[in-house]
């Protein structure tokens, strides 16, 4: 495996033309709805693709990114950093803060409670200083909240909220976004077959979380998590999100199951997920893999641009019920990009269906007793409509 270059790694960001693309889709959105200024916050990388869609930058820690984005301007971004931080920006070269004119910057902490003042004025500050008339806002419904019952002027309470449309944006990808979602899963292949070399007995859950991790970020990837649960050959396995809790030693029999939940050095999320068995498969292990690979290729198959995907959804788990199997009690289909979860979310109240250009994961399981199968992938929805399998690993079950 070969290490994630210095070189590469400042060319691993989206161009100044996918980012002047999403500017202008962004404000063709505004002068639909006669907005002239955007309030866009996010506040994880994981889950911060609010923000880095505009400026190409994740927010860090949990602690809130805050774009102030004007129909006719440059961008202000309100980060934290130095008290009374106020540094103009050339928008027009290439670097790190590309399309942004001003960074304000003061140190606001979330666990600092009244440091949280200095963010609601500077935001306040930023917004007047662009002569907001008509606000919009993306993600911040938080934010407004508090700007609305703090002491700081401005058009808080009346203001349009263009997070849903902006998610519909989001979900189709570019060209060049699904040659970064590729990538994503292209390494996480790369990852998933070194660690059938170092899955044995006597190895602990948390050492196979630590180097799939490691690997992942030497090939670009900067956020994720990377989920691992293990037992016996007869008891059901149980995954576990972190690493404080994967406490197991592997022994001769187990079955392990690893899910690597973490992005491409583009910012791209993709997720997949494989089990392990340390020795002989059980029969009635094979049997389940058969049934559940019949199961999710059936149902992928069947999906289009026409498809009712939440009805989908439910026949899904209806039939592996028919099948005396368990039915799917968390969503196991939704769209993801610099989310890790994003729109499409496939459960009750999404309104929207497949288009083109989507990456959407796709990570069932399938439960008979103690015996447990399941697998995560990516798909990209084509040109015809259909779901491509994006990753290469094979839909197997392996053995070490």
């Amino acid at each position: 495996m070969e290490r994630f270059v210095p070189e590469e790694w400042q060319l691993a960001s989206v161009s100044i033309a996918e980012l002047e693309r999403r500017w202008s889709a962004l404000r063709k959105l505004m002068i639909a709805v006669d907005v002239d200024t955007l309030i866009i916050s996010a506040s994880t990388e994981q889950y911060g693709g609010y923000v880095r869609y505009v400026t190409g930058v994740p927010p860090k820690n949990g602690i809130a990114d805050v774009v102030v984005f004007s129909l006719h301007g440059a961008m202000r971004v309100v980060r934290t950093g130095m008290a009374g931080g106020r540094r103009p920006l050339d928008f027009s070269v290439s670097g790190v803060h590309r399309g942004v004119e001003l960074l304000v910057t003061e140190p606001y902490r979330p666990g600092v409670s009244f440091s949280e003042k200095c963010l609601l004025e500077s935001v306040a500050e930023t917004v007047k200083s662009v002569g907001a008339s008509n606000l919009g806002v993306i993600g911040s419904g938080e934010l407004m909240w508090k700007l609305s019952n703090v002491d700081v002027q401005g058009p808080w309470h009346d203001h349009f909220d263009m997070t849903s449309m902006f998610e519909v944006l989001m979900s189709v990808k570019s060209p060049e976004e699904l040659e970064a979602t590729r990538r994503a899963a292209r390494i996480q292949d790369e990852v998933m077959a070194e660690l059938g070399s170092m899955i044995c007995s006597g190895v602990y859950e948390f050492e196979i979380a630590l180097t799939a991790t490691n690997l992942m970020e030497r090939l670009g990837s900067t956020s994720g998590h990377v989920l691992v649960g293990s037992g016996a050959a007869d008891e059901r396995m149980v995954l576990k999100e972190h690493r404080s809790v994967m406490t197991r030693k592997l022994s001769s029999g187990d079955h392990v199951f690893v899910l690597i939940e973490m992005n491409g050095p583009e910012g791209y999320f993709a997720e997949l997920g494989r089990q392990f068995v340390l020795g002989d498969v059980a029969p009635e292990m094979v049997d389940e893999l058969i049934f559940f690979n019949q199961a999710r290729d059936s149902f992928i198959d069947q999906l289009d641009l026409k498809s009712d995907v939440l009805e989908a959804c439910e026949e899904f788990s209806q039939h592996l019920v028919l099948n005396g199997r368990e039915p799917q009690r968390r969503f196991f289909l939704h769209g993801q990009g610099y989310s890790m979860v994003e729109r499409p979310h496939f459960i009750a109240g999404e309104t929207m269906g497949l288009s083109v250009g989507m990456n959407l994961a796709c990570h069932p399981f399938s439960v008979n007793g103690n015996v447990m199968v399941g697998m995560s992938d990516n798909y990209i929805c084509g040109d015809s409509g259909r779901l491509e399998r994006i990753h290469k690993t094979e839909k197997t079950i392996f053995v070490v």
